[in-house]
């Protein structure tokens, strides 16, 4: 499967430490070359949204944020009949200098200490005064080295 996370972090006004936002999640199935989603073919391709809650360390940049609730936002193949869902958790440091978040995902599914990085695409706070973000990286999108067995895993349908 696949999968793009996004982020939208705001700090608390009162308490800086503390965050704010959402996480949104669009995933897909397919095969090992299919980075967008493709045609409907029996496959699950769904959007989900989380409120979400965490905390940012000014000293360390060690950030948490995490899922408190999620709903289905669209199905665009495939059932939600029955479908469940592990609230997202992210905890990792920023560095300030790539303007990267690179986090694992602690969902307590089975994205259990996944790494996932995050770039900075947005601003919200137009007071805020932060250096050119740097170009995006050169980042090669492979496919895992091994596959599960058909029929193993949480959804038993695999390639």
């Amino acid at each position: 499967d696949w999968t793009i996370f996004k982020l939208e972090i705001h700090r608390d006004e009162e308490n800086r430490t503390l965050l704010r936002g959402e996480i949104t999640n669009e995933t897909w199935y397919g095969d090992d070359q299919m980075t967008e989603p493709g045609p409907c073919e029996g496959l699950l391709h769904y959007f989900v949204h989380m409120d979400s809650l965490g905390n940012f360390d000014d000293e360390t940049n060690e950030v948490v944020f995490a899922g408190q609730n999620w709903s289905m936002e669209h199905v665009y193949c495939g059932t939600a009949r029955g479908f469940r869902y592990n609230l997202d958790r992210f905890s990792g440091i920023v560095d300030p200098e790539l303007q990267e978040f690179q986090s694992v995902n602690n969902d307590g599914g089975r994205a259990v200490n996944d790494p996932t990085v995050f770039r900075r695409i947005e601003c919200f706070d137009s007071e805020t005064e932060i250096e050119e973000i740097p170009p995006d990286p050169s980042v090669r999108i492979q496919p895992p080295s091994l596959y599960p067995r058909s029929g193993m895993g949480c959804n038993r349908r695999r390639r």
